[in-house]
């Protein structure tokens, strides 16, 4: 990657130490850690309102406390997502907003809406994971031709200038 311009911040060694075991995880750099995390807080902040976002921060709250309450995550035990399914329909009946008055909603009723949008959300997410595995597969297949290909330039002789027949 090209030089990017300069922007020294101070961190604390507790939070440093955080962002040096992420970046060993992910393979990156802890610059590169750095830029991909801000990217991506700017691309959400972006993306959804406030609100939204902070639904989002509840929605993983909620995960949360299911696991600090049942000793399991919400997607490794069928009770545990029964507890969390329930505690994300009794919040958004919490935050519901107001009725609207005379406000146009659409020709779909919301629940079908609900179940269109879930399930087109769940074809992306099984693309994608398909699309990961196949890369995950043929991977190993590039590494090697790649390998291949540095080895057999590396062997072969390289003429240096005296070498070169004159014309």
């Amino acid at each position: 990657m090209g030089r990017h311009p300069q922007l020294s911040i101070a961190v604390d060694s507790e939070l440093r130490e955080e962002l040096e075991k992420l970046a060993a995880a992910s393979g990156r750099s802890v610059a590169e850690e750095i830029r991909h995390r801000l990217r991506l807080s700017l691309h959400y902040e972006r993306l959804f309102d406030e609100q939204t976002r902070f639904l989002g921060y509840d929605l993983m709250s909620l995960a949360r406390a299911v696991r600090d309450n049942s000793r399991f995550d919400w997607h490794e035990h069928p009770k545990a997502h029964e507890a969390l399914t329930e505690a994300v329909r009794v919040w958004l009946e919490i935050v519901t907003p107001p009725e609207v008055q005379n406000a146009p909603w659409g020709p779909d009723d919301p629940k079908t809406l609900g179940r269109t949008l879930a399930r087109s959300r769940r074809e992306v997410k099984q693309a994608a994971e398909a699309a990961r595995k196949q890369a995950a597969e043929t991977q190993p297949a590039f590494d090697a031709a790649m390998r291949k290909i540095r080895e057999e330039i590396a062997a072969q002789k390289v003429r240096g200038r005296k070498g070169r027949k004159k014309s």
